[in-house]
Protein backbone atom coordinates (compact mmCIF):
# COMPACT_ATOMS: atom_id res chain seq x y z
CA UNK A 1 0.00 0.00 0.00
CA UNK A 2 1.16 3.82 -0.39
CA UNK A 3 2.25 4.45 3.32
CA UNK A 4 2.33 8.14 2.50
CA UNK A 5 -1.92 7.42 3.25
CA UNK A 6 -1.79 4.85 5.13
CA UNK A 7 0.12 2.34 7.34
CA UNK A 8 -0.27 -1.24 9.08
CA UNK A 9 1.92 -2.45 12.09
CA UNK A 10 3.02 -5.92 12.93
CA UNK A 11 -0.29 -6.52 14.17
CA UNK A 12 -2.69 -5.22 11.25
CA UNK A 13 -3.83 -2.20 12.83
CA UNK A 14 -3.82 0.31 10.36
CA UNK A 15 -2.73 4.41 10.86
CA UNK A 16 -3.98 7.01 8.51
CA UNK A 17 -1.35 9.25 7.45
CA UNK A 18 -2.81 11.40 4.89
CA UNK A 19 -5.88 12.08 2.91
CA UNK A 20 -6.24 9.83 0.04
CA UNK A 21 -6.94 6.22 -1.29
CA UNK A 22 -4.41 3.80 -0.11
CA UNK A 23 -4.52 -0.50 -0.82
CA UNK A 24 -3.62 -2.62 1.01
CA UNK A 25 -3.08 -6.24 1.00
CA UNK A 26 -4.21 -8.70 3.35
CA UNK A 27 -2.43 -12.51 3.22
CA UNK A 28 -3.81 -15.70 5.31
CA UNK A 29 -0.31 -16.47 7.07
CA UNK A 30 -1.32 -20.53 6.93
CA UNK A 31 -3.37 -20.13 3.86
CA UNK A 32 -1.00 -17.83 1.92
CA UNK A 33 -4.15 -16.41 0.31
CA UNK A 34 -4.17 -12.57 -0.58
CA UNK A 35 -7.00 -9.66 -0.89
CA UNK A 36 -6.48 -6.48 -1.43
CA UNK A 37 -8.36 -3.60 0.25
CA UNK A 38 -9.21 -0.47 -1.05
CA UNK A 39 -8.83 2.31 2.63
CA UNK A 40 -9.72 5.80 1.81
CA UNK A 41 -8.99 8.42 4.36
CA UNK A 42 -11.16 11.28 4.24
CA UNK A 43 -9.27 13.80 6.23
CA UNK A 44 -5.46 14.00 7.23
CA UNK A 45 -5.20 12.89 11.12
CA UNK A 46 -4.44 16.16 12.82
CA UNK A 47 -1.00 15.86 13.77
CA UNK A 48 -0.05 15.90 17.76
CA UNK A 49 2.34 18.61 19.14
CA UNK A 50 5.24 16.77 20.47
CA UNK A 51 4.88 15.91 24.40
CA UNK A 52 6.47 18.51 26.47
CA UNK A 53 7.75 17.09 30.14
CA UNK A 54 5.44 19.67 32.60
CA UNK A 55 7.87 21.45 34.28
CA UNK A 56 7.88 20.31 38.42
CA UNK A 57 5.78 22.39 40.47
CA UNK A 58 8.18 24.00 43.67
CA UNK A 59 5.35 24.98 45.76
CA UNK A 60 6.84 27.86 47.84
CA UNK A 61 7.38 27.55 51.54
CA UNK A 62 4.34 29.54 53.74
CA UNK A 63 5.41 32.30 56.05
CA UNK A 64 5.81 31.14 59.09
CA UNK A 65 3.00 31.73 61.25
CA UNK A 66 4.45 34.42 63.92
CA UNK A 67 4.08 32.42 67.63
CA UNK A 68 4.42 35.86 69.45
CA UNK A 69 2.14 37.27 71.44
CA UNK A 70 2.11 41.15 70.38
CA UNK A 71 0.98 39.21 66.70
CA UNK A 72 -1.43 36.92 68.25
CA UNK A 73 -3.07 38.45 70.72
CA UNK A 74 -1.87 42.05 71.30
CA UNK A 75 -2.95 43.42 75.01
CA UNK A 76 -6.42 44.80 74.79
CA UNK A 77 -5.76 47.05 77.93
CA UNK A 78 -3.27 49.26 79.31
CA UNK A 79 -3.70 51.50 82.04
CA UNK A 80 -1.10 54.22 80.47
CA UNK A 81 -0.41 53.84 76.43
CA UNK A 82 2.71 56.24 76.63
CA UNK A 83 4.35 53.79 79.58
CA UNK A 84 3.55 50.90 77.98
CA UNK A 85 5.06 49.69 74.33
CA UNK A 86 4.73 46.40 72.12
CA UNK A 87 6.76 45.50 69.54
CA UNK A 88 5.62 43.21 66.10
CA UNK A 89 8.58 43.29 63.54
CA UNK A 90 5.65 41.68 60.86
CA UNK A 91 3.50 44.62 61.71
CA UNK A 92 5.48 46.95 61.70
CA UNK A 93 7.05 46.13 58.72
CA UNK A 94 3.72 46.55 56.82
CA UNK A 95 2.83 49.74 58.03
CA UNK A 96 6.49 51.48 57.67
CA UNK A 97 8.68 49.28 55.97
CA UNK A 98 11.29 49.48 58.84
CA UNK A 99 10.80 46.91 62.20
CA UNK A 100 11.21 48.66 64.94
CA UNK A 101 13.35 47.41 68.14
CA UNK A 102 14.13 47.64 71.74
CA UNK A 103 17.79 46.48 73.00
CA UNK A 104 18.30 44.56 76.15
CA UNK A 105 21.81 43.73 77.63
CA UNK A 106 23.23 44.49 74.26
CA UNK A 107 20.96 41.88 72.10
CA UNK A 108 18.12 43.49 69.70
CA UNK A 109 14.33 42.67 69.88
CA UNK A 110 11.96 43.63 66.75
CA UNK A 111 9.55 41.55 68.91
CA UNK A 112 8.46 42.11 72.62
CA UNK A 113 6.91 44.42 74.69
CA UNK A 114 7.94 47.31 77.68
CA UNK A 115 6.99 48.81 80.88
CA UNK A 116 8.17 52.18 81.45
CA UNK A 117 7.74 52.85 85.40
CA UNK A 118 6.12 50.46 88.44
CA UNK A 119 2.64 50.39 88.51
CA UNK A 120 1.91 49.70 84.90
CA UNK A 121 -0.08 46.88 83.70
CA UNK A 122 -1.59 45.26 80.67
CA UNK A 123 -4.44 42.52 79.92
CA UNK A 124 -4.28 39.73 77.62
CA UNK A 125 -7.57 37.59 76.69
CA UNK A 126 -6.29 34.38 76.07
CA UNK A 127 -9.46 32.66 76.08
CA UNK A 128 -7.96 29.53 77.63
CA UNK A 129 -6.70 28.50 73.86
CA UNK A 130 -2.61 28.40 75.27
CA UNK A 131 -0.59 26.72 77.44
CA UNK A 132 2.81 29.03 78.09
CA UNK A 133 4.56 31.92 77.55
CA UNK A 134 8.12 32.64 77.41
CA UNK A 135 10.61 35.26 76.61
CA UNK A 136 13.51 36.80 77.77
CA UNK A 137 12.96 39.61 80.86
CA UNK A 138 15.63 42.29 80.90
CA UNK A 139 16.38 46.12 81.62
CA UNK A 140 16.08 48.02 78.58
CA UNK A 141 19.21 49.25 77.39
CA UNK A 142 19.92 52.93 77.82
CA UNK A 143 17.46 53.80 80.02
CA UNK A 144 16.85 54.91 83.68
CA UNK A 145 19.19 52.71 85.98
CA UNK A 146 16.88 54.42 89.13
CA UNK A 147 15.05 51.11 90.54
CA UNK A 148 14.54 50.11 93.81
CA UNK A 149 15.85 46.85 95.32
CA UNK A 150 12.40 45.17 95.28
CA UNK A 151 10.89 46.06 91.88
CA UNK A 152 9.21 43.16 90.42
CA UNK A 153 6.81 42.42 87.12
CA UNK A 154 3.93 40.47 88.78
CA UNK A 155 2.00 38.06 86.85
CA UNK A 156 -1.84 37.68 87.57
CA UNK A 157 -3.54 35.21 85.56
CA UNK A 158 -7.51 34.93 85.59
CA UNK A 159 -6.70 37.70 88.89
CA UNK A 160 -5.16 35.05 90.88
CA UNK A 161 -1.46 35.79 91.53
CA UNK A 162 1.00 33.20 89.83
CA UNK A 163 4.50 34.54 89.92
CA UNK A 164 6.59 37.63 90.69
CA UNK A 165 10.02 38.35 88.65
CA UNK A 166 12.01 40.45 90.09
CA UNK A 167 13.74 43.18 88.65
CA UNK A 168 17.09 45.61 88.58
CA UNK A 169 18.62 47.75 86.49
CA UNK A 170 21.85 45.89 86.12
CA UNK A 171 20.07 42.11 86.04
CA UNK A 172 21.22 39.72 83.15
CA UNK A 173 18.58 38.56 80.45
CA UNK A 174 16.81 35.92 81.81
CA UNK A 175 14.58 33.62 80.34
CA UNK A 176 10.72 33.67 81.96
CA UNK A 177 8.12 30.70 81.73
CA UNK A 178 4.38 31.26 82.33
CA UNK A 179 1.46 28.72 83.21
CA UNK A 180 -0.88 29.48 80.93
CA UNK A 181 -3.38 26.07 80.92
CA UNK A 182 -6.77 26.98 81.13
CA UNK A 183 -6.39 30.71 81.72
CA UNK A 184 -8.52 33.52 79.91
CA UNK A 185 -7.15 36.44 80.72
CA UNK A 186 -3.60 37.23 81.94
CA UNK A 187 -2.41 40.31 83.43
CA UNK A 188 1.44 41.62 84.07
CA UNK A 189 2.38 44.31 86.55
CA UNK A 190 5.21 46.53 86.87
CA UNK A 191 4.78 46.83 90.55
CA UNK A 192 7.14 48.05 93.57
CA UNK A 193 5.93 46.32 96.84
CA UNK A 194 8.16 48.72 99.66
CA UNK A 195 6.36 51.76 98.19
CA UNK A 196 2.66 49.99 97.85
CA UNK A 197 2.54 49.92 94.17
CA UNK A 198 3.63 54.04 93.86
CA UNK A 199 5.87 54.38 91.10
CA UNK A 200 8.96 53.89 92.21
CA UNK A 201 10.98 52.75 89.34
CA UNK A 202 11.83 54.70 86.71
CA UNK A 203 13.86 52.64 83.96
CA UNK A 204 12.01 50.50 81.36
CA UNK A 205 11.68 46.95 81.37
CA UNK A 206 10.97 43.93 78.75
CA UNK A 207 10.30 41.08 77.59
CA UNK A 208 11.59 39.60 74.47
CA UNK A 209 10.45 37.22 71.55
CA UNK A 210 7.60 36.83 73.80
CA UNK A 211 6.40 32.69 72.12
CA UNK A 212 2.69 32.06 72.90
CA UNK A 213 1.93 28.02 73.04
Amino acid sequence: GDKKIATVDSKGNVKAVSKGTAIITVKGTKSGTAAKLAINVTAAPEKQPPLVPAEPVVEKPAAPKSQYITDIVPAYQTNTTNHYAEYSAAKSIAESGIAKSFTMGGEKYTDGFTFYQSYNWAVWNLGGKYTSLRGVLCHVDGTSTNTYDDAALEVFCDGVFQKRFMLSSDMAPTDIYINLSGVKQLKIVGINSEHSNSCYFYGTYGIGNPILN
